[in-house]
């Protein structure tokens, strides 16, 4: 190989390298948006247009509904790319966000809970332990 191709082959897994380091789904939840809701008074089409459609909802019962946001991010740590000890070394950070916003049969929010969990992964691929930070 010459040193050109060589080059172009390292800038490409350096980039995959990068592309692979961090895994996200669905929107971040905003908690300054999120405050803004108000239990009585705010409606669907409020909350929606203050956070974007729901990753799911659901039908509970008597016209009730409820509507979820999701959001996971997951960071793989750099230890993870060393040479033979990454398998045993490496990690994650992690990053969960479940908003559940209860809707009465009118439309109108009558309950909503934030959870937002951020943990960590260790031990690599042999000894996997997560915590939370």
């Amino acid at each position: 190989m010459t040193p050109k191709h060589l080059a172009r082959l390292f800038s490409l897994l350096s980039l995959a390298l990068a592309l692979v380091g961090c895994i996200t789904a669905g929107d971040k939840v905003d908690r300054d948006k999120v405050s803004q809701i108000k239990k009585g008074v705010t409606t669907r089409a409020e909350v929606e247009a203050l956070l974007g459609p729901p990753t799911h909802v659901a039908i509970v019962g008597n016209g009730t509904r409820l509507m979820i946001y999701e959001y996971h991010e997951t960071k793989v740590k750099g230890q993870n790319f060393i040479p033979y000890a990454g398998a045993f070394i490496g990690g994650t950070d992690n990053r969960r966000q479940n908003l559940q916003i209860i809707l009465n049969e009118n439309n109108v929010v009558t309950d909503y809970e934030l959870t937002d969990r951020l943990s960590e992964t260790t031990g690599g691929a042999f000894s996997r332990q997560e915590k939370r930070k």
